[in-house]
């Protein structure tokens, strides 16, 4: 695999008349690093499918430019989850072929996706939100609804060492302060206004 450089002989030719000059490395660094570039654009040529192959640094017009950087940015997005999941369009017909080779392709009727990412969302807006509160307060939330394993208010109080009413209202009063974070009306009646 090697890095080839082509370049318009004449930068204002038109793009239908074009002499191309093959650079070398040092040759086009100086050109895309001097004045002399300055309203040029140059794109890359490379692939996922062919690594060894060369890659080909070209010029280009500003909407070549534009074309290829908005599919580079694309790519770049798709490749983000491309070890993660596998992306299928929800428009092919399953056909035995792929029942038989990738099955976990297959829509899971009990999946509910949306409410997954809701509710990854709201959690870690709650991880957001307990966070900002002060120590005493965070520590109630933490060790009450996330570490206890179901433990009382008293039974989490002798862990600490403190009065079973003190853990309480420390815990009463943070709850009130994610409400307010959080503008949450859980437990709240709104009073009506006539």
């Amino acid at each position: 695999m090697a890095n080839r450089f082509f370049v318009w002989q004449d930068p204002s030719q038109q793009p239908g008349n074009i002499t191309w000059i093959e650079l070398n490395g040092l040759e086009f660094y100086k050109l895309v690093s001097s004045k002399e570039a300055n309203g040029r654009y140059f794109i890359t040529l490379d692939n996922d499918i062919s690594p060894e192959d060369d890659v080909i640094y070209i010029e280009a017009t500003k909407e070549q430019y534009q074309d290829w950087e908005k599919t580079l940015s694309h790519h770049r997005y798709l490749a983000k989850f491309y070890g993660k999941y596998e992306i299928i369009s929800i428009d092919a017909t399953p056909s035995n072929d792929l029942v038989q080779q990738s099955p976990e392709q297959l829509e899971d009727v009990l999946t509910n996706v949306e409410k997954g990412v809701v509710d990854v969302a709201m959690h870690e807006t709650l991880l957001k939100a307990v966070a900002t509160l002060s120590g005493k307060s965070r520590e109630a939330i933490i060790r009450k609804y996330f570490e206890s394993g179901g433990l009382s208010d008293r039974e989490i109080a002798e862990e600490l060492g403190i009065k079973s009413k003190t853990f309480e209202k420390r815990r009463e009063r943070a709850l009130e302060a994610l409400r307010k974070k959080l503008k949450l009306n859980v437990g709240k009646s709104k009073k009506s206004t006539k």
